[in-house]
């Protein structure tokens, strides 16, 4: 694979913040006095802004979405960051990635100030040239736009440029950015999202995936 840029999507392609993630829905539910959402839903808010996913759920004003993401920060800041693991070989993969030559970056819908604790509590920021993620301002995330501004700010190509993410979203963004994507089946994908949203690849592994975009094994 001829490419020099690489962009990682962050919850479900680097870290399962899973626990972290629904912990918190949970307490900013109880805090509202809402009530909790099943597992499978859960499942959804990883991927799209939560702003997105609590309209969508609690079908909410805006003024108590703001509210309900007021207080599922609260306990994210606090110790829901804390609650993530990276997936098994992702670290060694990013390592050997930036020792091979590639810039590495993150594109994630996740606020910038909660990627940055992560990556500095997991060890791993010296191996992101880029952190490129929204501030607690915007409601949404536009990926595509994400993807368009580490091109920029990283002086690469979108022909040099893949995305990689777990689910439909990132495979829209890539897609809608122009830049080739690789699904990764591992996260929270449904069964065939990542083929049915029409990613250029997919993989099962951290491994597999450097091995397509290197050819060398691990």
């Amino acid at each position: 694979m001829d490419k020099n840029l690489i962009l990682f999507d962050f919850d479900g392609t680097v870290i399962d913040n899973s626990e972290g993630i629904f912990n918190c829905i949970n307490y900013a539910a109880d805090k509202m006095c809402l009530p909790r959402l099943s597992p499978e839903i859960l499942r959804t808010f990883i991927g799209p802004s939560l702003f997105d996913s609590f309209t969508k759920h609690y079908k909410k004003d805006e003024a108590t979405v703001k509210e309900i993401i007021a207080n599922y920060r609260e306990r994210y800041n606090e110790k829901g960051y804390l609650e993530t693991v990276l997936y098994p070989d992702i670290k060694e993969v990013i390592s050997r990635l930036r020792d091979d030559g590639y810039t590495v970056c993150i594109v994630s819908s996740k606020p910038l100030p909660f990627v940055t604790k992560i990556v500095e509590h997991l060890g791993m920021k010296q191996y992101f040239s880029a952190l490129c993620c929204p501030d607690f301002t915007q409601h949404t995330s536009e990926k595509d736009w994400l993807i368009g501004e580490a091109v920029r700010k990283l002086g690469s190509s979108k022909e040099k440029t893949v995305m990689i993410g777990d689910r439909h979203f990132d495979i829209d963004a890539a897609k809608a950015a122009g830049v080739e994507s690789i699904g990764v089946s591992y996260g929270f994908a449904e069964e065939n999202e990542l083929q049915s949203a029409g990613a250029d690849f997919v993989v099962d592994t951290p491994k597999e995936l450097y091995t397509l975009i290197t050819g060398k094994q691990i």
